[in-house]
């Protein structure tokens, strides 16, 4: 079986472009997909007429916002492009700004030419802003002071920090306010990040093409001759397939990893500090996909054959199984039934569970469970018709 891992990786080496290949493809269609009908932020010139450490932090509160981004400018150009209608309005951070958030009355300066749908908008982002800024600097004084109190240090340059940091975080996980939506029809608002739907979503439907293709050198030894020589050596013939099955499946999950990586690395995809549950069910349905590559290769004769069916079977996957878009958005329940018959549909459904709705590996044993079924039924068939084919070519 060893042998047959080195010769099947010396090709890999020898002929690389298709793997390269299925590599940058993924990241390409993240990249177009992921930015496609997200709305850019509106750009508002701010100039900060104190620049002091406390007015720049409000700048940095202020681009949390969604929807506009706060580029730092000299007065004259605030004017200049607000005059000019290049800005529907520009913010100025007047001197005293410190004492102001101090007092609790904070006066912010905005610029018009005239009015616009924007205006109330931005108005109330603002107040929103620094009224979160100044509630948690309050806070902060308050932790501080109680530090102090206990006689603890709090004048080293790390405390401050620190402190700000755990009760943003603090504040996030104790909001007072939460909401749940539902459509018209009553069914229960999905959340959507376009990033992961596109990284994972691609990669699921490339490494369909890498997996079934790598098994296509069965069909060349088959065809060449090799096969026999090869059923005559002293390898087993369950070493044959085991050797060739973990082949793909290296090629196949080598590819999966790279592309996790990548994905973090270039687009931000966030795939949780929890990653067993996700490497765990990639890899199951990395079996699944090498175990239906197999059965292709049962039903075909020839890589030509091969290379014409892969393509409708990944596209159909991916289309109905979830990869090109969320199956929330699909209305027909015969076309739901229809996607759960489908390898690819578990893992994009379970690692959209763990990663959106903080699961675990409570959502990772079904769609287990499932796919390997799917493998045994898989490998067994195409066993089969690839040694019925087989017996055609002696």
């Amino acid at each position: 079986m060893g042998i047959i891992l080195w010769q099947r990786g010396v090709g890999l080496l020898r002929n690389s472009r298709m793997f390269l290949l299925m590599l940058l493809l993924p990241l390409l269609f993240t990249f177009a997909f992921s930015n496609m009908g997200t709305a850019s932020k509106i750009s508002i010139p701010l100039h900060d007429e104190e620049g002091s450490p406390l007015s720049q932090k409000a700048v940095s509160y202020l681009n949390r916002s969604s929807s506009y981004q706060f580029v730092p400018v000299s007065l004259e150009k605030l004017k200049v492009e607000v005059a000019e209608g290049r800005a529907e309005a520009g913010i100025i951070i007047p001197k005293g700004f410190s004492e102001g958030m101090a007092s609790g009355k904070v006066e912010i300066q905005m610029v018009k030419s005239k009015d616009s749908t924007i205006i109330p908008s931005l108005q109330g982002m603002i107040q929103l802003s620094l009224i979160k800024m100044h509630t948690e600097q309050t806070g902060v004084k308050a932790i501080l002071h109680s530090l102090t109190q206990l006689g603890l240090d709090v004048n080293r340059p790390q405390v401050t920090p620190r402190v700000e940091e755990l009760l943003a975080e603090r504040w996030k996980e104790t909001l007072p306010v939460a909401t749940a939506g539902k459509t018209a029809e009553g069914s229960k608002a999905f959340r959507y990040d376009p990033k992961l739907q596109s990284s994972l979503g691609f990669m699921l439907f490339f490494v369909i093409y890498s997996i079934i293709f790598s098994l296509s050198e069965m069909l060349n030894d088959r065809r060449q001759g090799i096969w026999d020589r090869l059923l005559i050596s002293p390898l087993r013939k369950g070493e044959i397939y085991l050797g060739n099955f973990l082949y793909s499946f290296m090629v196949g999950y080598g590819q999966l990893l790279i592309l996790l990586g990548a994905s973090r690395l270039l687009f931000g995809v966030d795939w949780g500090e929890g990653w067993g549950p996700i490497l765990f069910l990639l890899a199951i349905y990395t079996v699944t996909i090498a175990a239906f590559g197999m059965l292709l290769s049962g039903f075909v004769k020839n890589t030509q054959q091969l290379n014409a069916v892969v393509p409708i079977f990944a596209v159909s996957f991916a289309m109905l199984g979830g990869a090109f878009w969320p199956l929330e958005v699909v209305t027909s329940p015969w076309l739901i039934t229809v996607a759960k018959g489908i390898p690819l549909y578990y893992p994009m459904s379970a690692i959209k569970e763990i990663l959106l709705h903080q699961q675990g590996w409570n959502v990772v044993w079904l769609p287990t469970v499932v796919l390997l079924l799917m493998a045994a039924l898989f490998m067994g068939i195409g066993v089969r018709l690839f040694e019925r084919k087989g017996g055609e070519y002696r």
